[in-house]
């Protein structure tokens, strides 16, 4: 990774004081302390992680657990954002993690890190499927947990992966933007 790639993937993924302090008091912590392996993630660590959300989907989908499968078989982490704590934590295999999070919290993480705190009434009273317009914003969002990885990909809970990472590192040393409409350097 040459130089001017890595320097720009910190300003990406830095953020300064003022930044932190407008995150919302209801700060999104992992489900347990780092030492349950359960949800951590592997130590073997992968440059991409895959981002998924499940609000409004209690019970789980049927096909939730293949989803989980896959991403175990993917040679990529995943991150899991909302859904019910109790239901995902015996299912989550060690390279997916979860966080915890309300549709309530997510309306105030986004409010607080791109609104300075304006309340979003038509966000917030949304059904959950809007979540799909924010994924984009995932990257900044939760970049807190992802700052160790140099790639990072918003999916749906309904995929089946194969070897995702198998597939993508050689792109991944030549691009940092990959597409279905294309790639882009720097």
């Amino acid at each position: 990774m040459s130089s001017s790639r890595s320097h720009h993937r910190r300003e990406l993924f830095a953020f300064n004081d003022k930044d932190y302090k407008t995150v919302s008091p209801r700060k999104v912590q992992p489900l347990v302390e780092s030492s349950d392996a359960a949800v951590t993630l592997s130590t073997t660590k992968t440059r991409l992680v895959m981002m998924t959300s499940i609000f409004g989907t209690n019970p789980l989908p049927s096909y939730f657990s293949m989803f989980l499968r896959s991403i175990q078989r993917s040679s990529a982490d995943g991150i899991v954002i909302g859904g019910d704590a109790m239901e995902l934590k015996d299912i989550l295999p060690p390279n997916v993690w979860h966080i915890p999070l309300t549709w309530d919290g997510l309306h105030d993480l986004i409010s607080n890190k791109l609104f300075n705190g304006t309340p979003l009434p038509g966000f917030q009273a949304a059904t959950p499927y809007k979540v799909n317009d924010v994924k984009p914003l995932y990257g900044f969002l939760f970049r807190e947990y992802i700052q160790e990885y140099e790639f990072w990909a918003h999916v749906d809970s309904d995929m089946i992966f194969g070897d995702v990472a198998g597939i993508l590192n050689p792109l991944m040393d030549h691009y940092d933007v990959l597409s279905p409409n294309g790639v882009t350097s720097t």
